[in-house]
């Protein structure tokens, strides 16, 4: 009946005329530019380290200078630093408590540098009292001291006094 030239003539008129109508559907031009957001979460972490001996022997009526400790910290958000003492008495005065005879105790004041200034910047510490760690910029990278200090006129008994000191950090 039809020769393949002829369906083939057909075929390309047909497209031919079709090819237009398609162009005019289609889009022209650049492609559809689609926006990608991408977010994350990145966790507050820190470290603080005791960086002189973890049990350290105060000796009454001696300066400060020579009950002195060192710490480093690095954190990547702000905190605040809550030190308490485990033999605190109910008005938050922070003593030792003697090993053998539990009733009695030494009263002592311990300073603490937040900021990481050294002995220049240690500011006496309030028993339970939390206070902002300074110096946060883009992130602490800080190494400080700690001292103590017994009161001077205090009789106390003769023996070993022992205290255990907690620095418990919060994000703010």
């Amino acid at each position: 009946m039809f020769s393949a030239t002829f369906f083939r003539l057909l075929l390309a008129c047909v497209f031919l005329a079709v090819q237009p109508l398609l162009y005019s559907v289609l889009p022209t031009g650049t492609l559809q530019e689609e926006v990608l957001v991408l977010g994350t979460t990145v966790l507050a972490e820190s470290e603080f380290t005791i960086t002189g001996p973890t049990e350290m022997t105060i000796i009454p009526g001696v300066s400060r200078e020579n009950n002195r400790n060192t710490y480093t910290f690095v954190a990547n958000t702000e905190m605040s630093l809550t030190i308490t003492s485990a033999n605190a008495s109910a008005g938050g005065t922070m003593r030792m408590q003697h090993i053998e005879v539990p009733e009695a105790y030494m009263t002592y004041r311990m300073y603490f540098d937040f900021s990481g200034l050294g002995a220049l910047g240690e500011t006496l510490v309030l028993q339970g009292a939390p206070v902002s760690m300074g110096g946060f910029d883009n992130g602490y990278d800080i190494a400080g001291t700690f001292s103590f200090e017994t009161v001077d006129d205090e009789l106390a008994l003769e023996g070993d006094y022992r205290d255990t000191i907690t620095f418990s950090f919060q994000a703010q």
